[in-house]
């Protein structure tokens, strides 16, 4: 019985120093982190993630968050993210913004809280280039496209 929880408690040791090794790189990688349960509920409560998406996070299901077209490739992901413990990579549109995109780097722990980690980059919004000197500005359309 005694070595059995030696054992345990070892396993949890690692399981733990693994999951933080695991956040701090996904911190550096990844312009946010979000901490999920089991059932894909936001463990942490971030302001960043509640700003980028705009709304309190604490306790939702983040994929709630994700437009409905990406949520089934997105519960694939954290199934395989499981069964594999090879994190995953996954590109999504968030829901609710301008067609706002995303890379998921979606981390299972091995753990029960946190079952996962996530890391959300941000792919910068593309911003037309400003007309050039030689290009008159009556050529130009809102989109940035040239007229001819």
């Amino acid at each position: 019985q005694k070595r059995r929880i030696v054992e345990q408690e070892k396993t949890l040791n690692v399981q733990s120093a693994l999951a933080a090794g695991m956040q701090a790189i996904a911190e550096r990688l990844c312009d946010l982190v979000v901490l999920l349960d089991v059932d894909l509920r936001v463990l942490s409560n971030e302001v960043a993630a509640d700003t980028f998406f705009g709304s309190p996070m604490f306790g939702e299901a983040l994929v709630e968050f994700v437009s409905s077209s990406d949520r089934e490739r997105l519960h694939e992901a954290f199934r395989r993210a499981s069964d594999s413990q090879i994190p995953q990579c996954l590109q999504v549109t968030i829901a609710g913004t301008a067609s706002q995109n995303a890379h998921l780097l979606i981390t299972s722990t091995g753990a029960v809280n946190p079952a996962y980690l996530v890391g959300v980059s941000v792919e910068e919004a593309w911003i037309p280039e400003p007309p050039s000197a030689a290009t008159p500005t009556g050529n130009i359309t809102a989109a940035g496209v040239r007229r001819q």
